[in-house]
Order: C-alpha cells, then structure tokens, then sequence
C-alpha cells in the first residue's frame, strides 16, 4: 500500500516537474511538454500537476527501497530524488548524456574493445549483445539482482554521481559469461547463459 501511495504522490508532486527538466532534458516518454495543460484545474480547487505519467514498472524502482526505509515520507523523499536525479534518464531516449542512449553506446564500445571475439561470435549467430543487455540497462537491473546486490549497485551511482556504473556491470557480466558464450553452439544456448541476469 505504501508503494502505491508514494507512486500516486509522485505523479501529483509539483516538485518533481521542477527537478525532473533540471536534471534531465528532453524526456520525450514521460513527459507532456505542452505548457498549457502543465496543471488541472479539480472541482474542489487543488491543482494537481500532469507533465509526469507513472510508467508500467516504476514499482521496481522503488520497492527495493523499503529494505532501507521503514517510514513512507522517508521512502517517497529518497525514491523522489533518485527518480528525478538518475531513473527519469532511463526512461529518456535523448542523446543527452546519462540518458539510455548514451549507456547503451557505452556498453558496446566497451564490450567491442575489451572481448571483440565475443561480440562477433554473439553477432554470427544473429544475437545483438544489446538486445540481451538492454533490459538490465533500462531497469536499472532492479529485476535482475537480489535487493541487497542492487542497493549496493545503486550506492555506487549515487557515490559516483553517475549511472556509468550499469554499462560497467553489464560489460563484467558478458565478460564472466564470455569463456560458456564462446563454447555455446546455438542461440538459444547463448542467450539460456545470460537468462538470469
């Protein structure tokens, strides 16, 4: 119920619409850029603001943050900061950068310079190393590691100030996973490796 609350406020906070273009422009998915209908008029007078819609999945972002919050405020202030500081450019296909664009070129330039022959055994048998990556990338791997793996990979970005750290794992990850992709003799076997993230 608390995660539910706090995704409704989010979508409601006036805050948000103020941080989420300062910290990452051109969020074409999630946000309504029409200046006219930045805010609705309800019947008993309270604005509410509209320029963010709730996407299908936000959950996963936040609910791995009830393992360290056990207040609801205390949870929606720190998921609100980590939306509009790092999750809103997941969701932002912009070539500014931080955004999902820019993490995915980073992941194969990195993947192509650090295990070219693994890339191109990938790419014989009609796997892109991205199409596996991309869902860990866009989520954040929120889906993909135990609460406590993700809450250290997610101090990492906070520390950093950056979300470099996902292309970095998803690089480690083909890269522990590069000598039974290389012995793999079907597509289906290559992408069974990379199945559980």
């Amino acid at each position: 119920e608390s995660l539910q609350n706090a995704l409704m406020l989010l979508s409601r906070d006036p805050w948000v619409n103020e941080h989420l273009f300062l910290n990452a422009r051109g969020l074409h998915s999630i946000v309504n850029y029409e200046e006219n209908n930045t805010k609705k008029e309800m019947k008993n007078g309270t604005e509410i603001n509209n320029r963010f819609y709730p996407f299908q999945r936000l959950v996963y972002f936040m609910a791995p943050l009830c393992f360290v919050f056990e207040d609801e405020h205390d949870l929606y202030l720190a998921f609100r900061e980590l939306f509009c500081n790092y999750w809103c450019r997941l969701h932002s296909f912009t070539n500014t950068e931080h955004a999902i664009i820019h993490l995915c070129r980073t992941f194969e330039n990195l993947l192509i310079s650090n295990d070219t022959p693994l890339f191109l055994h990938l790419t014989r048998f009609d796997l892109r190393p991205l199409d596996i990556a991309f869902p860990w990338l866009h989520s954040a791997f929120s889906k993909y590691l135990e609460p406590e793996q993700l809450l250290l990979l997610w101090d990492r970005i906070i520390g950093y100030d950056s979300l470099e750290m996902l292309p970095l794992l998803a690089l480690a990850i083909f890269l522990f996973r590069s000598e039974a992709v290389l012995n793999a003799k079907t597509a289906e076997d290559m992408r069974d490796i990379f199945s559980d993230g």
